[in-house]
């Protein structure tokens, strides 16, 4: 099922992974592992800004929407390198299908990140109308 729901969601915005010879190992290695890993980091940092410095520390400058921004590109850009060294560990050839992959990625960990940030953001003491009210 895993490996089904992310072979979905990366390939809506990707055609099959190219060249054919490496779909068995974006479908059933790259894809679920990465995709998991994007979650996790996307939880991790939203925990990092919502709860640890804007909690446990309240930090009163720390609650902008600009530093809000800074862990949405934060977190982007660490999906996009991990997704890149993962496909290197599995000695997948860098070509341009790897570089939209990991484009897509990071993509996804930004809307990951918006999602879990609304979803979570009330319980928060210091940012909870961060990035914006509503």
């Amino acid at each position: 099922m895993l490996p089904g729901f992310f072979k979905f969601i990366y390939e809506l915005f990707l055609s099959s992974p190219q060249p054919p010879q490496t779909r068995p190992i974006f479908w059933n290695e790259i894809f679920p592992t990465v995709g998991l890993v994007n979650i996790a980091l996307s939880l991790l940092f939203m925990a990092i800004f919502y709860y640890l410095i804007n909690h446990i520390l309240p930090i009163a400058f720390f609650k902008k929407a600009g530093h809000w921004a800074i862990f949405l590109f934060l977190n982007a850009a660490l999906n996009f390198w991990f997704a890149l060294q993962y496909c290197d560990g599995k000695e997948v050839e860098q070509n341009s299908y790897v570089w939209s992959f990991c484009t897509v990625n990071a993509i996804y960990a930004a809307i990951f990140y918006i999602l879990f940030s609304f979803l979570f953001r009330r319980w928060s003491r210091g940012a909870s109308t961060t990035p914006f009210k509503f």
